[in-house]
């Protein structure tokens, strides 16, 4: 073979190599920076693109092989603990399991302040009233996700106030089925009655507040509403009356229809002379329904506001909306009602 034949042979394979690697195909070597395929780059795992190279997104998408960016999961339940602190030389309570929706208010305010936190005023002399109080019937009206009947449960499951029967009273369905819920989940015997107390033995409108799910009422003026749902209104007199049994202690949060509960109570408070605490919001009428009801049975009021034993006085909502609770009772509190209200006041401060 002669000097021309060689030097032709050797350029024409050089042409052959170089079209095999432009195609790919066998015999081709990675460009320079490229990796060959299916084998990584240094310091990269094999199946991802580095950032910012061209092969990250293509027009269509991701390109296969590429993390794709993964949406947050959807939180469908607050779920936490609290727990309720005790005075000096109380055993301590066991914590309460709360689970709900996270729109749930009353929810989200516990896990922001904690039960000790939630009312803390009124829930000082809830307390007290559960262990100073003969035992009895205790309803928890209008009771939201259950926080009141929920700790007079607690208390009375752990021998810190006598064997009353508890019962939570909600007409909103969803809360009922989180308060029934929580009552399991906790392990308290509570009653719950999907319904609402009024004047009359009926049904009613129930407006579902657009605000808040603590804000719902019977009284269609009092926040703005877009569902509503027809709800049983019983009068507490004919609940009381069905059980046989004995109320001794109440408390009353139903958003301005107060008046109506109390109204549809009166042989209860006559017979029975229970306890109550109420919420009275400023403005909206309750102070006039609440106050002659009030004075007819004979019952004294005291706001819950922290300050020690309170002054009796004519209702008046606290403008401010600090101080919204009162306390009624039949007779003077005694000083060592007050005394302990303030030991479970200062157990949480």
């Amino acid at each position: 073979m002669n000097q021309a034949t060689r030097i032709a042979r050797g350029l024409l394979r050089r042409v052959r190599r170089r079209w095999r690697r432009g195609r790919g195909g066998p015999g081709a070597t990675p460009a320079a920076g490229k990796p060959a395929a299916g084998k990584p780059a240094a310091g990269k795992p094999a199946g991802k693109a580095s950032a910012g190279t061209p092969s990250e997104v293509a027009a269509d998408g991701p390109a296969e092989g590429v993390d794709r960016p993964t949406q947050a999961p959807t939180l469908t339940q607050r779920r936490f603990t609290t727990r309720l602190p005790v005075p000096a030389g109380t055993a301590p309570l066991p914590p309460l399991l709360v689970e709900a929706p996270p729109r749930a208010f009353v929810a989200k305010r516990l896990h922001e302040v904690g039960l000790a936190g939630y009312e803390p005023d009124t829930l000082a002399a809830w307390c007290a009233a559960l262990q100073l109080r003969p035992p009895g019937l205790v309803y928890d009206v209008g009771a939201n996700i259950g926080v009141f009947a929920l700790t007079a449960a607690l208390l009375v499951r752990e021998g810190l106030a006598p064997a009353h029967r508890i019962v939570a009273v909600e007409p909103t369905p969803e809360l009922v089925e989180v308060a029934r819920r929580l009552i399991r989940r906790n392990h308290l015997d509570v009653e719950v009655l999907s319904m609402a107390f009024g004047r009359d033995d009926t049904t009613a409108i129930f407006h579902l507040s657009d605000q808040s799910d603590a804000s719902s009422s019977l009284n269609e003026a009092f926040r703005p509403s877009t569902r509503k749902v027809e709800v049983q209104i019983e009068r507490l007199d004919s609940d009381v009356a069905q059980r046989g049994e004995v109320p001794t202690l109440l408390k009353i949060d139903t958003e301005t229809t107060e008046p109506d509960v109390l109204a549809g109570a009166r042989d209860t408070l006559e017979r029975h002379r229970p306890w109550m605490i109420c919420e009275v919001l400023p403005g909206r009428g309750s102070e006039e329904g609440l106050q002659p009801i009030l004075d007819g049975l004979g019952y004294r009021t005291y706001r819950l506001d922290g300050g020690g034993p309170a002054s009796e006085g004519p209702l008046a909502g606290d403008t401010d909306y600090e101080y919204l609770n009162w306390l009624f009772t039949p007779e003077e509190p005694d000083e060592a009602f007050w005394a302990t209200v303030a030991t479970w006041r200062n157990a949480w401060r």
